[in-house]
């Protein structure tokens, strides 16, 4: 048991010799990109149109029930049917605007992220080729334990101020 230890720590030894690994926190490394302000601003402004928009087809909907509770002893049991169906479409449409609302600007953010990521991946790659790093871990997400080896943000940001 003890030579199949030493034999698994001498390999592992020998296969990490001359490795050189990284971290940084992705996050941080972006922060201070122009762009983010822009996106921010488009995200914001599109959120704000989706809003007005479910804000009209709630103000439609509270409209309807106000005028079938006024006028609901008045109809005939058929009109009735009808104004409860049309309050329930309406419900429906509500809830489905609200979904695809989300969708839509989940959709929207990542269109316009994905350049801001590959700006920053190309700065990684870069720093990696150039320094020698084999490994460079993004520390943001937590799911790195250690972050042994060197910090590499200053590097990346170094980049990405020059492209």
């Amino acid at each position: 048991m003890k030579n199949i230890l030493a034999i698994l720590f001498l390999f592992v030894s020998l296969t990490s010799f001359g490795q050189k690994y990284g971290h940084l926190d992705i996050n941080k490394a972006s922060e201070d990109l122009s762009e983010l302000i822009v996106i921010q601003e488009q995200l914001q402004s599109k959120a704000a149109e989706l809003e007005s928009r479910l804000t009209r087809m709630y103000e439609l909907y509270q409209n309807k029930i106000e005028g079938f509770q006024t006028n609901v002893s008045t109809m005939s049991a058929d009109e009735q049917k009808i104004g409860a169906e049309e309050i329930q479409n309406l419900e429906v449409r509500i809830n489905e605007a609200q979904q695809n609302s989300q969708i839509e600007l989940q959709e929207l953010e990542m269109q316009l992220m994905k350049p801001i990521f590959d700006k920053v991946r190309k700065a990684i790659d870069d720093v990696s080729i150039e320094n020698g790093y084999t490994l460079i871990f993004d520390t943001s997400s937590g799911a790195v334990l250690y972050a042994g080896g060197d910090d590499v943000i200053s590097l990346v940001k170094e980049k990405l101020a020059v492209q």
